[in-house]
């Protein structure tokens, strides 16, 4: 009896808790806004930022990595939509978001159609005649050239960061996760579980000093705070399997059909792409005609969203290329900013565009 009631007691302060997390306001950077949203059925988080121009109106829709929590990229959006004069739009992945209270499991098929109708209902709800592109983070890259087999997105073109296309298994941080990820679910869901029942202030704490950089954003914190759930904790290691079962041989022919309209930017020291040099080399083979840069200059990592100065450059960068492929044609609304030139490398790219980053890191 004794056993029971602890047990019931337990449950009910974790439903208070969850409920308490997600009634506290979020602390965003000025500029974003949040908002759970149903996409093909399921509730989602939402991050928003910036606004249409009348003239030339771009919406960006970022597919988030693994864990898909699109609080993580608040800052990114709100620098990017400056950069891109553009609406830019962050989606969860399908049972990434605890505030969103989502039910069921979802491996990378399903999160694929979910990725899908969300591009699919924010350009529906864009103006005419808008522009798309469609930024992808890791796996969401992946997720990103999926989207792009859809007739109706024939126009739409992509940016991969940091992108996963192939063999993920292989890399050197999935064969060290992999015990985890394939064992490890019942008990990182119930690690979920338990932190989600500490008070709100004890959650940021935690995750503040066990999980981010010193000296976080907040906006951060609540991210990772919104991690904590047994759901939440399953779905990503869940999604996380099945990207090691079938990320596998890239598909050749869908990648010679969509290369002319993707950007792709590899970072040195990257755990998910052990080799960038040569994954980059392989992404430029797969994706014929797409602009593909390895850099090994300034520092970024896989997670650049949790560095306020390389997830900015990251954002000036990604303006730079929506302009080169837009001004391009072939289906993009030009734009009113002259495209640098095309194919640069990094090494060769423009001071104009070097003094672009290094002013939006100081933003």
């Amino acid at each position: 009896m004794l056993a029971e009631a602890l047990l019931a007691a337990f449950a009910a302060w974790c439903v208070w808790a969850s409920f308490f997390r997600a009634a506290a306001p979020l602390r965003l950077p000025a500029g974003a806004s949040h908002a759970v949203e149903d996409v093909a059925g399921v509730p989602s988080g939402v991050v928003r930022a910036g606004a249409f121009d009348a003239a030339r109106p771009l919406l960006v829709v970022v597919l988030p990595g693994n864990p898909g929590q699109p609080l993580f990229y608040a800052a990114t959006a709100v620098s990017l939509a400056r950069a891109a004069r553009a609406r830019v739009c962050v989606l969860s992945h399908a049972g990434h978001c605890a505030r969103a209270g989502a039910r069921g499991f979802f491996d990378l098929p399903a999160q694929a159609a979910h990725a899908l109708a969300g591009v699919r209902a924010e350009a529906r709800a864009a103006p005419r005649g808008a522009a798309l592109v469609i930024v992808g983070h890791s796996i969401g890259a992946w997720l990103a050239l999926e989207a792009l087999r859809a007739p109706d997105l024939a126009r739409a073109r992509a940016v991969l960061w940091m992108p996963t296309l192939a063999h993920i298994a292989r890399a050197r941080k999935a064969r060290a996760l992999a015990p985890l990820l394939f064992c490890g679910r019942t008990l990182a869901g119930a690690a979920g579980a338990a932190a989600a029942a500490l008070p709100l202030a004890a959650q940021r704490a935690l995750v503040a000093a066990a999980a981010l950089p010193r000296g976080a954003a907040p906006a951060l914190v609540d991210a990772t705070v919104a991690l904590l759930s047994r759901r939440v904790a399953i779905n990503a290691l869940w999604m996380a399997a099945d990207e090691l079962r079938r990320v596998g041989a890239p598909d050749a022919a869908h990648g010679a059909a969509v290369g002319a309209r993707c950007a792709a930017l590899f970072v040195a020291g990257d755990a998910w792409n052990d080799h960038a040099g040569a994954d980059a080399a392989a992404a430029r083979k797969l994706l014929p005609g797409a602009r593909v840069e390895h850099d090994a200059r300034e520092g970024h990592t896989h997670g650049f969203v949790l560095h306020a100065a390389s997830a900015a450059r990251v954002a000036a960068r990604t303006a730079e290329w929506i302009d080169e492929m837009l001004g391009a044609g072939a289906g993009g609304s030009p734009r009113a900013r002259a495209p640098s030139r095309a194919g640069a490398s990094r090494e060769r790219a423009p001071s104009r565009a070097r003094g672009r980053r290094e002013r939006a890191a100081k933003e």
